[in-house]
């Protein structure tokens, strides 16, 4: 593992994390540190996506004065698509929020039907939701930033059919990363390539996962983007600053871990020492893929 000082010229984009989760509705003064010990900490760009409808109108509140260095993703998390219908009503609401800020870079959406077994109106209700973000983030020409779990036989067969009908609104695909990707072999990844996906978000998982380290060794860095999905997936070896672990000592929330920006440092050493390049060329590269994706 590459642990090192980095010079100020390089700067991290962190494509991935739930400030929010630091934030509440009587102090939110943790989430604010963070923001500025990760703009301190050469992390210069960082995009926060929602997870329920209702969290992209927080986020965006929470925000404000950061927009230069911190963007927003809009959408909704598919778990959360399950329960909660995204009516032309709500879509209508997304739309008003992107018209409002200056700040909002990408569309998140996906599928996963991980954990719970789902009825059949509870994946229609994702599919939907899907399909409809997927356009509305080609009409708006923002980043796509898609969430897969244990779903990606039904992601294919719906991506094909997202492209199709984009090809017939004679709209172009939007660029795209999948987060924290588990990319199983380097022909998987380079079939989904073929297909319009351009970037896959690299983070924790790198660590511990065999295969998704083997296909990194092997995908070329120009489809790299380095991402925490904070608070969740800690690397072992990260140390988070002490107000993080004394924050989390004292929050309601449980965690086994809990991580932050910070720890991109980490994550993209490890891409380095799988490739074996400098980590500088990492950051440097997926600092540029990310400004690629979301268009900055």
């Amino acid at each position: 593992m590459h642990i090192v000082i980095l010079e100020e010229k390089y700067m991290i984009f962190e494509t991935h994390a739930h400030l929010d989760f630091f934030a509440n509705s009587d102090d939110n003064s943790v989430f604010y540190r963070i923001c500025e010990s990760c703009i301190e900490n050469n992390i210069s760009k960082i995009v926060v996506p929602p997870i329920s409808f209702d969290s992209n109108f927080v986020i965006a509140d929470l925000l404000k004065g950061y927009e230069e260095n911190i963007f927003q993703a809009i959408g909704l998390h598919p778990k959360e698509a399950i329960n909660t219908i995204l009516t032309n009503k709500k879509q209508e609401e997304l739309l008003d929020l992107y018209r409002e800020k200056q700040n909002i870079v990408a569309i998140k959406t996906g599928l996963d039907f991980s954990k719970t077994k789902l009825q059949e109106a509870q994946i229609k209700h994702q599919i939907d939701s899907f399909r409809r973000l997927t356009i509305m983030a080609a009409e708006l020409n923002l980043g796509l930033i898609l969430h897969i779990r244990d779903a990606w036989s039904q992601f294919l067969i719906e991506w094909e059919a997202i492209i199709k009908k984009l090809d017939d609104m004679n709209l172009k695909t939007p660029k795209t990363v999948i987060h924290c990707y588990n990319g199983r072999n380097l022909k998987e990844t380079e079939e989904v390539i073929n297909k319009g996906i351009n970037f896959f978000g690299v983070g924790g998982k790198i660590f511990k996962d065999v295969s998704l380290r083997n296909t990194i060794k092997d995908l070329s860095l120009k489809c790299i983007v380095l991402e925490t999905d904070s608070p969740y997936l800690q690397p072992e070896a990260y140390i988070p600053p002490d107000f993080i672990s004394e924050y989390k000592k004292n929050s309601h929330r449980k965690l086994k871990g809990i991580n932050t920006p910070q720890s991109l440092t980490l994550i993209a050493g490890e891409v380095a020492n799988i490739k074996g390049i400098p980590i500088e060329k990492v950051i440097e590269e997926a600092y540029n893929n990310a400004m690629e994706l979301f268009s900055l």
